[in-house]
C-alpha cells in the first residue's frame, strides 16, 4: 500500500515532467461497477486545483454520454473526446499546440464561449490490432493488486470486447 498523499505525488511529477497534455478516459479496473461510471469525477477532483499548463483532455463513457454536462462541471477540461480514444488523442499530440486543427478532429468537444462545440463522430476502429497494446509497466505496481481467496495477488482485469451494448428503460409516472 502506498501511503503517498496521491495529490503531492501528482504535483511533483507534473512539475517535473511539464507535460504537454494531462488525459484520462474511463478505463477502470472495476468491471461494470461504478468506478467505470465516475472515473472522470474521480480524476477531475484529483487534479482541478493543482498547478499545470498542459491541457487536460477527458475521454471515456461520459465524455461520450453528456459532454455538455462534462465540459459545464469541470471548467479545466480543454477537449472531450467522444468515441474511442486511441486515434483521436494520438492527432492531438500531432497537431498540439495547434489549436486550430485539434478543433478541427473528429470526435472532439470542447466549450468555445459558452457553447459547447460537438464535432461529427471519428470512424470505429475496426480492426483492433490497429492499436497497440497496453503499457503496464507504466503503472505502479500497487494498481495490480487484487484480492482473491483471502490472499493479495498481482492481477490485471481483462475484457475480450471494447465494451457492451447498454440498454436502458426509463419508467415514468404520469
Amino acid at each position: 500500500m502506498n501511503h503517498e498523499d496521491v495529490k503531492e505525488s501528482l504535483q511533483t511529477l507534473i512539475d517535473s515532467f511539464k507535460p504537454d497534455i494531462i488525459f484520462s478516459s474511463g478505463i477502470s479496473s472495476h468491471i461494470h461497477g461504478e468506478g467505470e461510471y465516475i472515473n472522470i469525477q474521480y480524476a477531475y477532483e484529483l487534479i482541478k486545483d493543482l498547478k499545470f499548463k498542459s491541457l487536460l483532455i477527458f475521454g471515456g463513457l461520459q465524455s461520450t454520454a453528456n459532454p455538455e454536462l462534462i465540459l459545464t462541471k469541470m471548467p479545466r477540461v480543454n477537449y472531450l473526446i467522444s468515441g474511442e480514444s486511441e486515434i483521436i488523442l494520438k492527432e492531438i499530440a500531432k497537431y498540439y499546440p495547434n489549436k486550430n486543427k485539434i478543433e478541427k478532429l473528429k470526435g472532439i468537444n470542447f466549450l468555445k464561449e459558452n457553447k459547447l462545440i460537438k464535432n461529427s463522430r471519428q470512424k470505429i476502429i475496426d480492426n483492433m490490432d490497429d492499436i497497440s497494446p497496453y503499457d503496464y509497466s507504466l503503472f505502479d505496481n500497487q494498481v495490480f493488486i487484487r484480492p482473491y481467496n483471502g490472499k493479495l495477488l498481482r492481477a490485471v482485469d481483462y475484457e475480450l470486447s471494447r465494451g457492451c451494448i447498454v440498454h436502458a428503460v426509463i419508467v415514468l409516472r404520469l
